[in-house]
């Protein structure tokens, strides 16, 4: 898979430190998605399914990766999530969701924001220069990822 740089098409990473997003999606908010965070300046791979999401996170390229929930058959979003987190853990991983109601919300154990399908894409930048941030932790910080998504979702509530 090539990403895309502000419409061109590269093989290789960037020398320059251009963070990395890998949107898996099969609609068409990956195509708006794609141009948000291109603008915005990032090195955008774009994905279907979960096959083709795999080379660029098995290789480490990937500093944020948005996952669609309802991936095609017979993996779906919260397999590739799963895989993501054993393979790249330093990858961020935002979960969308078309169902948004709070009782249907997934465990946030293993991704680091779970967000609406409904939100508006370029609502969705500064929640991942948020998670892109460096966080060093303080010495008696024991939180898990559910508490430290809990933390993110605070600091970006509007």
């Amino acid at each position: 898979m090539l990403g895309r740089v502000r419409g061109a098409f590269l093989s290789w990473r960037s020398p320059v430190s251009v963070p990395s997003v890998l949107i898996v999606e099969k609609s068409l908010l990956a195509i708006i998605l794609s141009e948000v965070f291109e603008e915005a300046g990032y090195f955008v791979h774009l994905a279907t399914k979960v096959d083709e999401a795999i080379g660029p996170l098995s290789r480490g390229d990937i500093d944020l990766m948005i996952a669609d929930e309802r991936l095609c058959r017979p993996q779906n979003g919260f397999a590739l999530v799963s895989w993501a987190r054993k393979h790249s853990p330093r990858t961020k991983i935002i979960l969308a969701s078309d169902n948004s109601s709070d009782e249907d919300m997934p465990v946030a154990h293993e991704f680091d924001a779970f967000i609406a399908k409904t939100l508006m894409p370029e609502h969705l930048l500064p929640i991942a220069q948020l998670l892109l941030q460096p966080r060093i932790p303080a010495a008696n910080d024991r939180r898990g990822p559910a508490e430290e998504s809990a933390d993110w979702a605070s600091r970006i509530a509007m």
